[in-house]
């Protein structure tokens, strides 16, 4: 496998959108940012964005809106615990588990899952009283 000349994990991104996309100036000519510009998630998410080829063009607003929930899930660092169904987490790992140690990440299978637990129990627990 060769070498990434660049890395921007999701996370990062999030943190720091400006520094992140900076990294890019090592390959790519990039004109200066303009910071006034930057979109948060939810401007993403919800709003009319000009971006792209135009394919959202011949969309209708009906399209273009169930095209966006499903492109953007939620923006949120760690939220794919909630979502990531466990069967498919451990074939995850078991296939690419060796990038993602390299990449600075663990294994959080069994913290993942008492995180679940623990919040079902929660869960039960609010609604019994």
């Amino acid at each position: 496998m060769t070498k990434a000349d660049i890395i921007i994990k999701f996370e990062d991104l999030i943190r720091d959108p400006v520094g992140q996309i900076e990294k890019l100036r090592a390959i790519v000519d990039l004109p200066d940012p303009d910071t006034s510009k930057i979109l948060n998630f939810n401007d993403l998410r919800n709003n009319e964005v000009v971006y792209g080829s135009g394919f959202e063009d011949s969309l209708s607003e009906t399209e273009r809106a169930v095209r966006r929930s499903l492109f953007f899930r939620r923006g949120k660092v760690g939220r794919w615990k909630e979502e990531f169904p466990r069967e498919l987490y451990k074939v995850f790992w078991e296939l690419h588990g060796s990038t993602m140690l390299r990449m600075g990440y663990r294994n959080e299978y069994c913290s993942f899952y008492l995180h679940k637990i623990r919040s079902k129990i929660f869960q039960i627990i609010n609604n019994s009283k």
